[in-house]
């Protein structure tokens, strides 16, 4: 019995592990559609370029404004942020790539 629990236990360390591997390989750092899903309202400037990376367009020179607008450029939009009293308020993704190839535009259209 205890050499099938330590088998068990190996084969799930080796299955995660796997994961995280291939999280890692297919991991697109930047500003994507996907990336901007995973923001929330509350989350903070922090946790924001966290996620998004680079640097955002806009004011962010003065965190002491009470509303700042803030924009992160990418290669398929952009990801428009407004932080009040420096959390995230509202956030909007627009595609800006409209001239991009058919065949890129059909792969967007059904998902893959």
């Amino acid at each position: 019995m205890s050499r099938w629990v330590y088998l068990l236990g190996v084969g799930v360390a080796l299955a995660a592990e796997g994961f995280l591997v291939t999280d890692t390989l297919l991991w697109e750092p930047g500003v994507t559609e996907t990336h901007t899903k995973h923001l929330r309202q509350g989350m903070n400037f922090g946790e924001v370029v966290a996620i998004l990376g680079a640097h955002p367009l806009g004011d962010q020179a003065n965190p002491g404004k009470r509303f700042v607008l803030l924009v992160w450029p990418g290669k398929e939009g952009s990801a428009a942020v407004l932080f009040v009293k420096g959390q995230v308020a509202n956030l909007a993704w627009r595609r800006t790539n409209f001239n991009s190839h058919p065949l890129t535009r059909l792969r967007a259209w059904l998902g893959w």
